[in-house]
């Protein structure tokens, strides 16, 4: 057996298998920041979504407000003109009755106008918080797409990792294959048997060894 061969492909077969360990915890702790990117990003997928729906009611709710906001300008009109009509009368025919029905308007146009003022606020505060939501499911949208561009390019990165873990592996199995095609041929032949090996044997080993040739260049070996 060429020994000198023989230990140095041992060095490289202990060298590759550190360089396959280290790659494939430096892939695994890159594959768990992917998936912890992941999960950000789903969940913040899901509070755009629901921010969205809570905009939309909002909306939805702050509309109906501004209809009644609408009728109850028409019904407070109503009033006011009532209002008018008994003050004529009773400035015309101030009787019991007439006093009655002018105190009675102007009730009902204070209250017309109360729940006006009351179904303004309600429309102002729907719509002032449909902007807040809406300004946040902006902020959630943004933190979202920086979330899936991390993502993005961390999967990257773990792809990378992964093929630098494969090409260690094959450099370790490259070695492992030589050193037990050297260790066969120690136990097949006598010593110096390079020389005694048939040339196909010889022909077959060393195309062996250069066929991993590519893998120790991509393994920087």
């Amino acid at each position: 057996m060429n020994t000198d061969f023989h230990n140095h492909l041992t060095s490289m077969r202990t060298l590759t298998d550190a360089k396959a360990t280290a790659a494939r915890k430096t892939r695994n702790k890159q594959n768990n920041i992917t998936k912890d990117l992941t999960s950000t990003r789903n969940q913040l997928n899901k509070e755009v979504k629901k921010t969205i729906a809570m905009v939309k009611e909002l909306r939805k709710e702050r509309d109906g407000h501004n209809r009644s906001v609408r009728d109850l300008k028409g019904a407070r009109k109503t009033c006011s003109e009532k209002v008018k009509e008994t003050k004529r009368e009773m400035n015309t025919n101030p009787s019991p009755r007439a006093k009655k029905a002018y105190e009675a308007s102007s009730k009902a146009q204070t209250e017309a106008h109360e729940r006006l003022k009351e179904e303004v606020t309600l429309a102002q505060s729907k719509h002032d918080e449909m902007l807040e939501r809406n300004k946040k499911a902006e902020q959630l949208r943004k933190k979202a797409e920086r979330a899936h561009k991390g993502l993005r390019q961390s999967k990257k990165e773990a792809d990378k990792l992964h093929m630098d873990y494969i090409v260690a592996l094959r450099c370790m199995s490259s070695c492992q294959d030589m050193l037990r095609t050297l260790e066969q041929n120690t136990t097949s032949q006598a010593p110096d048997t390079e020389e005694a090996l048939p040339s196909q044997n010889r022909k077959k080993q060393h195309q062996k060894i250069e066929s991993s040739d590519d893998h120790f260049e991509n393994a920087g070996l």
